[in-house]
């Protein structure tokens, strides 16, 4: 699939913006400061619907408005598709593919893309969370309800931290309950991982051998904190009793820090 045409409103440094791009090689160029990763960054919103840099959605909104709105056409084949996205400081945000709405998480209905800019190096250099995302984020193409479940952990570990940090006097009996829902979900997110990595290292590998010009033997592995043996087909029990462990490893201390 490749994107016809884009139209931006009040995106960033962009008031008003209206381009046809080439099936082929499109080349973007200008000064410093004019809005060049700016439209990269649109379209990749439009696809994906997040930015690949933004830590808030209300930095994507132009300075002095109150709303933004971005629209493209995606043609594969003979096949037309338009996909829109629209927010506002005080709107939630709202994807639509050819006028009907469709959820935030939905990555069967991504306008797909690869994007590199100079902040990726951080995959190397970064810390752990930096290689971890690039991974999330990607996970989504080989198992659609990754989303879900990422999702359903986020707020399970909300919830846990929120009770760690009302330092109750029963915490310690509360926690069990939050930790039996953490480890279900985190097993199933490490299992998930696991195993799209090595999907992952098939491909890795023969790019990696072209760009370096010989075969070499490689391999990519998952470290995380409660995960003894690495492996891409691990136990699911194994993941739950270990997560578990772990968790009740350091519950004295995060009960007494209440974090």
């Amino acid at each position: 699939m490749w994107l016809k045409n884009l139209f931006l409103l009040n995106f960033r440094n962009f008031k008003r913006l209206n381009l046809e791009f080439c099936p082929y090689l499109n080349v973007f160029y200008g000064e410093n400061g004019q809005g060049k990763t700016n439209l990269l960054e649109a379209i990749y919103c439009l696809g994906h619907g997040v930015s690949f840099r933004a830590s808030s959605d209300r930095h994507l909104i132009r300075w002095g408005q109150t709303s933004l709105y971005l629209k493209g056409e995606g043609i594969e084949g003979d096949r037309s598709s338009i996909y829109e996205l629209s927010l506002g400081r005080e709107v939630p945000k709202v994807r639509k593919v050819n006028s009907h709405p469709v959820g935030l998480r939905d990555s069967s209905r991504w306008l797909w893309m690869v994007i590199f800019s100079p902040d990726d190096l951080e995959l190397i250099k970064g810390p752990p969370s930096e290689r971890r995302d690039f991974l999330d984020a990607r996970l989504p193409l080989l198992n659609l309800h990754y989303p879900s479940l990422q999702s359903s952990y986020s707020r399970v570990l909300a919830q846990r931290n929120f009770l760690l940090s009302s330092r109750k006097e029963n915490v310690d009996d509360c926690l069990e309950s939050w930790d039996e829902q953490l480890v279900s979900l985190g097993a199933r997110m490490v299992k998930v991982r696991l195993e799209g990595l090595k999907r992952l290292e098939h491909f890795f590998k023969e790019v990696y051998s072209r760009v370096i010009g010989r075969k070499v033997r490689i391999k990519l592995v998952y470290k995380c904190s409660f995960l003894r043996r690495p492996s891409y087909h691990p136990d699911m029990e194994y993941l739950k009793e270990a997560f578990l462990q772990e968790l009740r490893s350091i519950r004295k201390k995060e009960i007494e820090r209440g974090s």
